[in-house]
Formats: structure tokens, sequence, C-alpha cells
């Protein structure tokens, strides 16, 4: 049935394809037709002189031609091809009528009309282009009608060529015909020919156009991933700098904390306290711009994927509201860096502890797959919506109200440091699952 469909579409593309060659092939065949019946205008007189049936053969003539010539011109505004097999179709019949009529009242000089008859087959097979069994159809009725007429108006022991002649138009069909389908055959295989081209070009273009969005989107990617590597850089120097004006200040507060305490007010203590924790907090902020922009070095050493989460767990003060569930299993024995690990798996639990204040459940789970292991990290919070999702291991991108945004930066740095990656799956309203893959025999690529 498929097949069947195709072959229909392909039909009605071939056909349409050619429409406008085929009208004005059509046109041309209106013309063989024509000629001939104002030639034989002078030849009916011979025959009949100024009788009656003279005038009767030019007025029925001149209707036909009449007819030949509306032909051509409806022909010409044909939209499709299903309308212009009718009207071929239509014009072919009624010109085999009139030439049946008009060789019956002509009955002596049937050599003639039989000759006729012959060239009219190789116009409809070779000049009149339409379906190839249409063709066939009205070609034998044509030379049907005429051996009939021949023979019914002529007596065959008086005309020895009367063989020669129906011959001839048995024949005439056989090679008009075979001339006609290698015709329909060479055009359907230019068509097909075409359409693969076209096709092809098509997909060239297609192509074109993709990888040029590609080498954009690459160019892209390059300008951001200089401009992030100029942020490192100035990162690098700023944290630098920054660290002894911050170690000044961390200082003059300690002195001024321990020499005069008992004489400074509650304001005066809680301003202290101000000054150490925004100490602490630009410390932060430094440690993971250096973190970011330098090399992540990896000190391989045995643990198991319970000991590293029991020890992330017991630095993360979870809420009374959130249920923690540890799952994870005591081996296989994996070798890593356990200090670099955990500090990527409190990023994942302070994330989720963030993402659950009207509190929740909290599973963690390892599982082996293969030579890796693999963490999830499942909670019951908002969920992250698809645009945050793309831009989760961005740095410099957070939804927080305080942060730099290099967390899940420097996370992702750190496992694929090791050989493994991080995937974030959410739902909005569902929660989230954070999974942390990382190979067991310690695949680590230093200097990352």
């Amino acid at each position: 049935m498929f097949s069947a469909l195709r072959g229909n579409r392909e039909d009605e593309g071939y056909r349409k394809f050619y429409l406008e060659s085929d009208k004005n092939r059509a046109k041309l065949a209106v013309l063989f037709f024509i000629i001939p019946m104002i030639g034989y205008i002078f030849n009916d007189y011979q025959f009949f002189g100024w009788l009656p049936a003279f005038f009767g053969l030019v007025a029925f003539r001149l209707v036909l031609i009449g007819f030949l010539f509306l032909s051509a011109v409806v022909l010409g505004r044909v939209q499709n091809s299903h309308t212009y097999d009718i009207i071929i179709t239509l014009s072919v019949i009624i010109m085999a009528i009139g030439g049946g009529v008009i060789n019956t009242m002509r009955p002596s000089d049937f050599v003639v009309q039989a000759l006729i008859t012959i060239i009219s087959v190789f116009v409809i097979f070779l000049i009149v282009p339409f379906r190839f069994r249409y063709q066939c159809f009205l070609a034998f009725v044509a030379s049907i009608g005429e051996a009939l007429i021949i023979l019914l108006v002529t007596k065959p022991t008086e005309s020895p060529v009367l063989f020669t002649i129906l011959f001839g138009l048995f024949i005439s069909n056989v090679i008009a015909a075979a001339g006609a389908y290698q015709l329909h055959s060479y055009r359907k295989n230019t068509y097909r020919e075409f359409v693969k081209r076209k096709e092809i070009q098509e997909k060239l273009e297609e192509h074109t156009k993709n990888l040029e969005a590609l080498v954009e989107e690459r160019t892209k990617e390059l300008r951001t991933a200089e401009r992030f590597a100029a942020i490192g850089e100035t990162a690098g120097m700023v944290g630098h700098d920054l660290r002894n004006p911050l170690t000044g200040i961390s200082n003059a507060a300690y002195y001024l904390k321990k020499k005069y305490s008992v004489q400074l007010d509650k304001t005066g203590k809680d301003m202290l306290e101000v000054i150490e924790n925004n100490v602490e907090y630009s410390n932060k902020i430094i440690n993971d711009l250096l973190d970011y922009a330098g090399n992540i070095n990896i000190d391989l050493q045995n643990s198991t994927p319970k000991s590293l989460i029991k020890a992330s767990l017991a630095m993360i003060d979870f809420p009374k509201n959130i249920e923690v569930h540890d799952l994870t299993e005591d081996g296989p024995e994996m070798s890593l860096d356990a200090v670099k690990m955990k500090r990527v798996f409190v990023n994942i639990l302070k994330n989720a502890v963030d993402a659950m204040p009207e509190g929740g459940q909290f599973i963690i789970k390892s599982q082996v797959e293969g030579e890796a292991i693999k963490f999830s990290f499942i909670d019951t919070g908002a969920g992250i919506s698809v645009d945050e999702l793309k831009k989760m291991f961005q740095p410099l991108y957070t939804t927080k109200a305080k942060g730099m945004g290099f967390g899940l930066a420097i996370c992702q740095r750190i496992a694929e440091a090791h050989g493994g990656k991080i995937k974030v799956e959410s739902t909005v309203g569902q929660g989230a699952v954070f999974k942390v893959e990382l190979p067991i025999k310690g695949n680590s690529k230093r200097g990352n």
C-alpha cells in the first residue's frame, strides 16, 4: 500500500513537472490535425464537385477545426494534469469519430484515409503527451474503427493492398506504442534524477544552514570561553591583591575584639561581628574565584561511598523539618580526592536545603554502573525550570541573593577532573535529582 502511495505521489509530481511542456506539445499536435483537415477540403471537391455532400463535408470539417482551436485555447489555461488528460482524451475521441464519419462518406479513397489514421496514431503516441494507457486505448480504438470501416465498405477480393493497409495499421500501433513507452520511461527517469538532485540540493542547503548556525554557536561559545578566561585571569590577580587588605582587616577586628571587648557595648560587638562575617564571606568569594581560575589537581586516596556521604552530611546543619535518608552502599572502595569530592557533595547538600524552605525529604543513593559509581541526591523541593537547568553550571550564574555563581561550576570541574560528570534532572514543583558519576579506579585528569 505504501509503495502504491509513493508511486501515486511520484506520478503526480512527474505529470506536474512536465505539464507546461506537455501543453505546448499538445498545441503542436492540434496543428497536425488541422493542416490535413483544411488540405482535404480540396480533395473533397475532386470527389464530389459542387454537390451537397461536398458542402456538408466542408461544414463538418470546419466544425472539427473550430473544436481543435477551442481545445488549444482551453489547454493553454489548464492548471492540472487531470483536466489536461480529460481535454486531450475528449479531443482525440471527437476527432476519431469525426474522421470515421468522413471516411464512411469517402470509401473509395480508403488508402489515403488509412495513411492519415497511421499518422494520427503516431501523433497520439509520440506528440500528444498524456497517460500511456490512455494513448494505447485511443490509438487502438481509432485504428480498429478505421479497419472496420474499410472492411465494411470495401470488397477484400477487389483490393490487393487491403492486407498491407490493415497490417500497416497494426504495425504502426506497435511501433508507436514502443516509442511512446520509451519516451515515458526517459521522461520519468529524467524526473527522478531531477527530484534526487533537488533533494540533495535541499539537504546541502540545510546542511549549510546548520553548519553556519553551528559555526555561529561555536563562535559564541569561544567568545564566552575567552571572556571567562579573561575573567579567570583577572579574578586570580584581584584575588591575590585583595587577600592582603582582607587579612589586615581581619587582624584588626581580632585585635579590637581581644583588646577592647570589655569596653565595647553591644552595638560595638555587633559591628565587629559584621566585619568578621563579611571578611569571611569575601574570602570565600576570592577562594571561589581562584579555584575556578586555577588548575584543579587531584590527590587520589581510597574511600567508600558511605564514608564520603557521611562525612559530607556531618558538615551540614539540616533543619528539623527536612528528613535525610542516607541509602548509600559501603562499597566498593573508590580512588578519588576525598577533600574535593566532599566539597562537591556539601555544595549539592546546601542547594537541596535552600530548595526546601518548608521542609521535605532528602534521599541519597549510590549505585555501581560498570566501572563507575553514580551518586543520586534526590530532594522534594521547588524544582528547577528548564531555562535554569541550561545555565546551572555556568560561572557567574546564580538565583540566590548572595553568591557569585561559582559553586556548581567548580563542582563540575572537580567531577570532570576525576573523569566523571554531574547531571541534573528536575521538574518544577516536583523536586530535583543531582547525579554525580565517578570512576571507581580514579580516572583523574590532572591539571584541569
